[in-house]
């Protein structure tokens, strides 16, 4: 058990993701500074901010409300990417570190489809691995909401107890145990 939020493998992972941020954004165009620089440091804050103010949390829908606003600000920093990409302001490919996952709708009106692809594209190009979903008549919110919810909630927790916790995440179809009492 953990004492203290840095203790969080999550949090040192989201706080080298900020770290990499102001690395990255050093290179911005100035006229950026109030705009996409800013943006994109905000939201990159948020992120290990809010799962720092999460873990204090004690009761699990607050603590789940606080974490789904750092997953937000994650998507947030996905589009801050493409945008920078788009804006020929440097490859960011080779800034990744760690295992990540993309999640897109097929029909994501919020981020294109087409961009989130440009971005494997890159990541590909740059030898980075990284773990894709794509899912089937959904948009922006695809898996966290609509048919494919209770999928993409596995799919996110699987991602994590592997790439987090090191270890194997449950078998999902496995038939679930269930223990019967005799009636006299």
């Amino acid at each position: 058990m953990t004492q203290k939020f840095q203790q969080l493998i999550v949090w040192q992972k989201a706080h080298q993701f900020v770290l990499q941020v102001y690395r990255y954004t050093k290179g911005f165009p100035k006229d950026e500074l109030y705009g996409l620089t800013s943006q994109f440091k905000r939201a990159a804050i948020s992120i290990a901010a809010n799962i720092s103010e999460g873990y204090k949390k004690k009761g699990k829908a607050d603590k789940a409300r606080i974490f789904n606003i750092a997953q937000g600000s994650l998507e947030e920093c996905q589009y801050y990417l493409i945008l920078a990409r788009d804006l020929d302001y440097g490859d960011n490919a080779h800034l990744l570190q760690g295992k990540l996952l993309l999640m897109v709708g097929e029909l994501d009106t919020n981020v294109d489809p087409s961009s989130t692809l440009q971005v494997v594209n890159a990541l590909i190009k740059a030898n980075k691995n990284f773990d894709l979903l794509i899912y089937p008549g959904e948009d922006h919110n695809a898996g966290r909401g609509g048919q494919y919810a209770d999928y993409g909630e596995r799919k996110r927790f699987d991602f994590f107890v592997r790439h987090l916790l090191g270890q194997n995440p449950p078998e999902w179809s496995a038939p679930v145990a269930t223990t019967t009492t005799a009636r006299p």
